[in-house]
């Protein structure tokens, strides 16, 4: 018996090996069925005919594994596949968010309530992606990679200050302009007082101003005063000739630079039309649209009002406009942005609940040039004092 299942043995292991079409065809379809030592095999047999049953066995189990490879293979490149297919979504998703703000950011409701929505939730499907790309697919990391470079540089607008390595005379005169919206009553007047007091800045504009606040913030002599309602300038150097328009107050200043027209400005909020539109208030679209066309039309005074001086043009104050606003580009885009020449960081001036933005800025013409710029510490009131050094720009 034992030389008989030897025999057929050898003999089907000659024709196995001698037809490998018909290895291929039992690995893909019969893969299951069992061998023909097997069911020869009997309770009793001795140990030369399990040897040969052990055999056969371990050849069946490569055989399956040898037809699982497929599948895994193929659940693998359909896992490599979706990686690579979700990372470009998020690339094409990106862009889109860039081509909505910056085309059509207050000029249409939904893009406009885009604008000043909380822009770090862009970033939450990389929490998803980043380690899925790790894990199956690291060639993606790249497109996510440029994608986080649009979403800081871009979106959350991340500001470098390359101009800052440029050579610089560090001995020319310079002067100092603080800004910052008090909130009224939100303001912790002491806290603000030992701002002005450590930073000696040369011009300080205020918006939502209240006069109670005047003795304890600018104690003693050596302030010059002009206000206009909730608008107030204080300056260390002579006013001159006070003018207010629409959205701002404006006034000719002599500093160690020479004379310069300085505007303390602060535009209509979206503030309460935001809140409504946002909650499908009544007529709360009608007012976020209205409140749009009041920002463009403040600005375009403003705009206008600056063309027509002669000397440098300061620009600062709560202009209720990121960068990235339609308007602001429109408008505002010839004035350098002090924090974006000469700032680090993101610059995010107002801060409330889960919404943070840059909308205070402090601008000028190309007569003059920003050395620094940087944020305040938190004083009471939602918006952080902003301050900036200028100069008289290099002309060569």
């Amino acid at each position: 018996m034992c030389a008989t299942l030897r025999r057929r043995s050898r003999r089907f292991a000659a024709v196995r090996d001698a037809s490998p079409p018909f290895a291929t065809l039992r690995r893909r379809y019969f893969h299951h069925v069992p061998r023909p030592m097997s069911i020869l095999l009997r309770k009793g047999s001795r140990c030369s005919d399990v040897e040969v049953y052990r055999g056969n066995a371990s050849l069946e189990n490569e055989t399956n594994r040898s037809s699982c490879e497929p599948a895994r293979a193929n659940s693998t490149r359909r896992g490599l596949n979706v990686v690579a297919v979700l990372s470009w979504l998020y690339v094409i998703f990106i862009l889109g968010i860039v081509c909505l703000l910056r085309l059509e950011g207050d000029r249409w409701g939904p893009a406009t309530m885009l604008l000043f929505a909380p822009r770090w939730l862009v970033l939450l499907p990389l929490v998803v992606l980043v380690p899925w790309a790790l894990a199956h697919h690291r060639r993606s990391l790249w497109i996510l990679i440029t994608a986080a470079c649009i979403d800081f540089l871009v979106i959350m607008d991340l500001c470098i200050p390359w101009n800052r390595f440029a050579a610089a005379n560090g001995l020319a005169p310079s002067i100092r302009i603080l800004t910052c919206n008090i909130h009224h009553d939100a303001l912790d007047a002491a806290r603000f007082a030992q701002l002005i007091a450590e930073l000696h800045p040369d011009i300080v504009a205020l918006q939502e101003w209240t006069p109670a606040f005047r003795a304890e913030i600018f104690p003693g002599a050596g302030w010059y005063f002009t206000t206009r309602g909730e608008l107030s300038i204080a300056s260390r150097f002579p006013i001159h000739h006070t003018r207010e328009d629409a959205g701002d107050v404006h006034c000719a200043i002599k500093t160690p630079l020479g004379p310069v027209e300085f505007y303390c400005v602060h535009l209509a909020s979206p503030h309460l039309a935001l809140r409504d539109a946002a909650h499908f208030r009544d007529d709360g679209w009608l007012r976020l649209e209205q409140n749009i066309l009041d920002r463009k039309n403040e600005v375009a005074d403003l705009v206008q009002s600056a063309r027509g001086v002669s000397v440098p043009v300061l620009l600062a104050g709560d202009f209720n406009l990121p960068s990235d606003s339609a308007i602001y580009i429109e408008y505002l885009s010839p004035y350098p942005d002090a924090f974006a020449y000469a700032g680090v960081g993101f610059g995010w001036s107002y801060h409330s609940r889960w919404t943070v933005a840059r909308i205070d800025h402090i601008l000028t013409d190309t007569r003059l040039e920003c050395r620094r710029c940087w944020l305040g510490p938190d004083v009471g009131s939602p918006h952080r004092p902003l301050i900036a050094d200028f100069r008289q720009a290099d002309t060569k």
